[in-house]
């Protein structure tokens, strides 16, 4: 089978581009992955947010400004979560990520407005657990 040059050349131009995109985006999942991995890892930052969030439950009068704060504590869970549920599973973290699973994310965070995603970001992880088998 003969392809014409022109052809050729499209399909060539092509291919390099999508090297270029590979390489682009290779590089950032690999700088994303080592970034989640310093300093106790990703599960580690989501206990740190869950246990600001019962500091301040604790420590403050309840009103606007404790609202605020955990609402965006929650968030940033949920993020992380959600990153979490992105890269796929270390086994050096497991001891902190059955912490993770372990929380009971409605008693800390009650009634605020990222609940419903960051439970269901917990969900997520906890079945990719399973079906790896628990061995993270």
């Amino acid at each position: 089978m003969f392809v014409k040059r022109k052809t050729f050349d499209a399909c060539f131009h092509q291919l390099t581009s999508c090297r270029h995109l590979l390489s682009a985006n290779q590089e950032s999942l690999g700088q994303l992955r080592s970034a989640a991995e310093v300093g106790g890892g990703i599960y580690k930052r989501i206990l740190e947010c869950r246990e600001m969030a019962e500091g301040v439950r604790r420590m403050t009068t309840p009103g606007s400004d404790q609202r605020r704060l955990l609402d965006h504590l929650v968030y940033m869970d949920g993020w992380l979560l959600q990153l979490a549920n992105a890269l796929p599973l270390s086994g050096h973290t497991r001891q902190i990520l059955q912490a993770v699973l372990n929380g009971d994310v409605a008693g800390i965070y009650e009634g605020e407005h990222w609940l419903g995603a960051v439970m269901e970001q917990q969900i997520e992880l906890q079945e990719r657990v399973r079906i790896a088998g628990g061995k993270t």
